[in-house]
């Protein structure tokens, strides 16, 4: 959760400025400075990098996988949902739609980059109360739902390699352990696994007003003072041990089993070619489920495996370079969160034949 890299407290400089700050009238929460848009230090190329991420090709890649999202919900369905491969598939999908929210979330866009502000060095929302108001509530239900999925997605690629693993090693009472049940219920504890920390983080940053003797006033929404007494375990929880379940322990979990699940298929099929000699050249590996699975999980690893590395290498980067690698590591999130659609299509032919099907059907 990078949010609150938005901004920075304030240094001014223009004394219309610091005379307006001065006289402002705080409420809400804890008397502190106001934000200083960490963006108004950025240079005018990191400003346009910034704004091209951020306002046109994240939003525009996580609607148009957003659309194919909900294509491939219509499939899965179609497809039937008794298969518990489809269920947790389906789940993935959701979750990936929620994830998207975050990157069209214009109301934290306006919040840093909005037009016709009275003091554009300062983050937050001056467009009178009532707009400030919707903006803000526009603001966290996107930020949460957006959270929410983000974490929540990397749960289903572990539960797929899961039911991939049981598949090929355990057939005999695969059948007995994986059932549609059990998959619902899987799907149903991985979004209550992750609700609490997400309810917990927002429940810990505060709505900030400031009014200005003009009249004017700022909304923003910030870290709250309450959490600085527990601060350390907060930083621990969010950067240790949370972030670790949410990148490295499903990579090297995803990828180890689908390195597992691939060796275990071409033993199955080496062994096979032994027992049949002279049908050899027919044998081949043709389950349409475990590609499906195989390609999902590797397309994960690899946007996930890029992001990790980027998240722990950017320190040192100043704010306003901060912010663009933030957007950079958004992108590389938008393009796994909308891969599913064409992952089905292309690696599962009854899939495929199911969206011709609909296609059709609506022609």
């Amino acid at each position: 959760m990078d949010n609150n890299h938005l901004a920075t407290n304030v240094s001014v400089d223009n004394d219309g400025l610091k005379d307006a700050i001065s006289a402002a009238n705080f409420s809400i929460g804890a008397i502190r400075l106001p934000y200083r848009c960490i963006l108004q230090l950025a240079t005018a190329e990191e400003l346009m990098l910034f704004k091209i991420l951020s306002c046109c090709v994240n939003p525009l890649i996580s609607v148009l996988g957003f659309i194919a999202n909900m294509v491939s919900i219509a499939i899965l369905r179609r497809s039937g949902m008794s298969k518990p491969s489809n269920i947790l598939l389906l789940g993935l999908v959701l979750a990936d739609s929620m994830n998207q929210l975050l990157t069209v979330n214009y109301g934290d866009i306006l919040a840093q980059l909005g037009p016709n502000k009275r003091y554009p060095q300062l983050c937050g929302w001056q467009y009178g109360a009532g707009l400030n108001f919707f903006l803000m509530i526009f603001r966290n239900v996107f930020f949460f739902l957006g959270n929410l999925g983000q974490y929540v997605c990397t749960v289903f690629p572990v539960l797929i390699t899961i039911e991939r693993l049981l598949a090929v090693f355990m057939p005999i009472t695969f059948t007995k352990i994986v059932t549609p049940k059990t998959a619902v219920i899987c799907v149903v504890l991985a979004f209550f696994f992750w609700f609490p920390w997400i309810l917990f983080y927002m429940i810990y940053n505060d709505v900030y007003f400031i009014e200005f003797p003009e009249g004017d006033n700022s909304m923003y929404f910030a870290i709250s003072a309450r959490l600085l007494p527990i601060m350390d375990t907060f930083v621990l929880l969010n950067y240790y041990v949370f972030d670790s379940l949410e990148s490295w322990v499903p990579i090297i979990f995803v990828t180890g089993g689908c390195v597992l699940v691939w060796l275990k298929v071409k033993v199955s099929l080496s062994k096979r070619r032994k027992l049949m000699p002279s049908q050899k050249q027919s044998i081949r590996w043709s389950p349409r489920t475990t590609r499906t699975l195989l390609i999902t999980c590797f397309v994960f690893s690899v946007t996930h495996i890029i992001y990790s590395f980027i998240n722990y290498n950017i320190t040192a980067a100043s704010g306003s370079q901060y912010r663009i690698y933030v957007e950079a590591m958004n992108l590389l999130y938008v393009i796994n969160s909308s891969s599913n659609f064409f992952i089905y299509i292309a690696s599962n032919r009854k899939l495929l034949k199911i969206f011709l099907d609909i296609l059709h059907r609506r022609k």
